[in-house]
């Protein structure tokens, strides 16, 4: 039952990130699709073998790299209504959003590290797939999607902030941009 909880969770997990994201909740979608393959195949090599505790920490571990993605895609958002173009946008916000993932990411390590070390039995379940799930969100929010959306910023269809879930009227003017058209008038 603690699996089908997962997967019922996943699922709205992914149909959230599309409404409200739009397309940038697509890319998401497809970076935790990708996040579940890597950290099953991983589970797989190792073997983990999934008690109830280890399914918590499994479920946890989607938020945080649903968590990740918010992140990014927040500061990529704030970027492109500052009036840079997405491409721009995606580079200033993965290097703003970054040093606040791993932060976080760090903490979360250090905290289910501690727990795997002073706990005993079924909490060190949890505690394990807690650091494995959170160093495979950190390696997909990274790498894959940062590559994603870099390939994808080059294309003329997607280099439009209406794509990032900005209207137009949410973009700033620069000012030297704002002065131009009032003297042209």
């Amino acid at each position: 039952m603690a699996l089908v909880a997962g997967i019922a969770g996943l699922a709205a997990v992914l149909v959230f990130m599309v409404v409200y994201y739009r397309f940038l909740g697509l890319i998401a979608d497809i970076a935790l699709i990708v996040y579940g393959i890597l950290l099953w195949g991983l589970f797989n090599a190792i073997p983990v073998t999934l008690t109830l505790p280890g399914v918590a920490g499994l479920i946890l571990t989607i938020g945080v790299a649903c968590d990740a993605n918010v992140v990014i895609f927040e500061r990529i958002k704030e970027e492109v209504r500052r009036g840079k173009t997405v491409r721009s946008a995606v580079n200033s916000g993965y290097a703003l959003g970054f040093k606040t993932i791993l932060d976080a990411n760090i903490l979360t390590i250090l905290t289910a590290a501690v727990l795997l070390w002073l706990a005993t039995s079924q909490p060190k379940g949890f505690a394990f797939t807690l650091i494995l799930g959170v160093a495979v969100s950190m390696f997909t929010a990274v790498a894959f999607t940062r590559a994603l959306l870099g390939v994808m910023s080059m294309s003329a269809f997607f280099n439009r902030p209406v794509f990032m879930g900005v209207s137009r009227g949410d973009i700033e003017t620069p000012p030297a941009t704002a002065a131009r058209r009032r003297g042209a008038r």
